[in-house]
């Protein structure tokens, strides 16, 4: 409740068991990658992100899941220019050097 917002916790559990009986569908955001469209990565993943640190919540799985996807979109070609939405952080800083 970081946020303000409670979380129904049966819905949610039915929510991924439910997620799970679906395991032959693709991702949306796949999809887009696999035929060369912009992928939502910003509404779906960048503001989740964005939210939790407004909210000093830590998320390092989600920022580095991220990270990585805008990359791969953005090497494809895939994600488009979004001005309206820029991180407050560099989210190549989010992950490890190797």
């Amino acid at each position: 409740t970081a946020v303000g917002i409670t979380v129904d916790q049966e819905a949610l559990a039915a929510r991924l068991t439910d997620s799970q009986r679906m395991s032959a569908h693709k991702p949306s955001t796949l999809v887009d990658l696999e035929r060369g469209r912009p992928m939502e990565i910003d509404p779906i993943l960048g503001a989740v992100c964005e939210i939790a640190r407004l909210a000093k919540v830590p998320t390092p799985t989600l920022d580095m899941i991220y990270a990585l996807v805008r990359m791969r979109a953005e090497a494809a070609g895939c994600y488009p220019a979004n001005p309206a939405f820029v991180p407050s952080y560099d989210i190549r800083s989010e992950l490890p050097v190797t």
